[in-house]
């Protein structure tokens, strides 16, 4: 799953969200017009904890996530699993810091408090 104005380019199905019109619109450069949004299928029904809970907890992806999230580092014998649209088979695409060191994000920027993923 793509918004429209996400910062990853993939041939998946792209999405113009109500959101991102609204953001566009509080530019104050655009005027949205609504009746071309579309509802991302990204989290759409997943409840509450979607929103208000972590992705990954104590290193797992909570049951409620399991459908949109992962925790496998990226190699060639990571699992192959359903991509969060089920349209596409793909693997987690998490790698090791360690291996990018010097591209680390500094602390306040880092999902992971131990800094391997």
């Amino acid at each position: 799953t793509s918004e429209t104005l996400s910062a990853i380019a993939t041939p998946t199905s792209q999405y113009l969200s109500p959101l991102t019109l609204a953001a566009l619109e509080d530019s104050g450069w655009y005027i949205a017009n609504y009746t071309q949004a579309s509802i991302s299928p990204f989290g759409h029904g997943a409840g509450c904890p979607f929103v208000e809970n972590d992705c990954i907890y104590d290193g797992e992806v909570p049951s409620w996530g399991k459908d949109y999230f992962c925790n496998d580092i990226l190699t060639d014998e990571a699992p192959m699993k359903c991509d969060p649209m089920h349209r596409y088979m793909s693997r987690c695409d998490l790698v090791d810091s360690a291996d990018y060191s010097t591209y680390a994000p500094g602390p306040t920027y880092q999902y992971f408090p131990e800094n391997k993923m």
